[in-house]
């Protein structure tokens, strides 16, 4: 029993600190662990404050980890979803068991399963740097997986040969680049897709996937922001 709460308080203390990361400095971030320690430690023989403790932390696994609600922003999934459309995401079984943890801020999420979105699939992605403000967040459509030839041809999206959709190379409304490249880029070919946009004929790379928007000619997606990592992907719409 005495291991078993040993690894739930570290597991809590984690799942704690990378929530608070995601939307603090690392100080804010130590200040808030370290007044829950002392509430906790101070208030132990209050078994209520304990028990709201734990649902409280349960109900934030779920969002983070489980499923969750988003808004649409933007018209760039449209027809399929609209500025303003609640949708709901799951993202189990993606894998998603831990948030962001200490120096690990270009990659989101710990990934501990390899299962993988299916092309055609809405997901929502969490994206570091792609904007001077900090993490975007994007609602697209898995267009090409890991190790699939692409092709932008005659107006037509291809993959493995096969037209999947049509589609231009680039969207009429200029969408900018990605502002910071995260540092897990070390491959050229993805910090430069990242910085230009995807080529217009190549192979997905090893754990990325080609996204793209519904509404093509409104859209920040690959054709200007590059891969996706498939750690960066959240969970899928329904």
């Amino acid at each position: 029993m005495l291991a078993i709460r040993i690894a739930a308080a570290l597991y809590s203390f984690v799942f704690i600190w990378g929530v608070l990361r995601e939307h603090f400095t690392p100080w804010v971030a130590i200040a808030w662990c370290g007044a829950v320690i002392l509430f906790y430690l101070r208030m132990r023989g209050l078994a209520l404050i304990r028990r709201a403790g734990t649902a409280l932390l349960f109900l934030l696994h779920i969002e983070y980890c489980v499923c969750s609600w988003m808004m649409v922003r933007g018209p760039s999934m449209e027809p399929s979803y609209h500025d303003g459309d609640i949708v709901f995401v799951r993202k189990w079984p993606y894998g998603w068991i831990l948030p962001p943890l200490p120096g690990f801020r270009s990659a989101p999420y710990v990934r501990l399963s390899e299962s993988l979105p299916a092309e055609g699939d809405a997901v929502v992605l969490r994206y570091p740097g792609l904007d001077p403000g900090g993490d975007s967040f994007l609602l697209k459509r898995i267009a090409a997986l890991p190790g699939e030839h692409y092709r932008f041809a005659d107006g037509n999206f291809i993959v493995n040969g096969k037209v999947r959709r049509s589609i231009s190379a680039q969207p009429l409304v200029v969408q900018p680049p990605v502002f910071s490249t995260p540092d897990s880029f070390s491959d050229p070919f993805v910090v430069y897709a990242a910085a230009n946009g995807v080529p217009t004929d190549g192979i997905v790379p090893p754990g990325f996937v080609l996204v793209l928007g519904d509404n093509s000619a409104n859209s920040r997606d690959s054709r200007s922001i590059g891969f996706i990592p498939l750690n960066f992907v959240m969970g899928v719409c329904k």
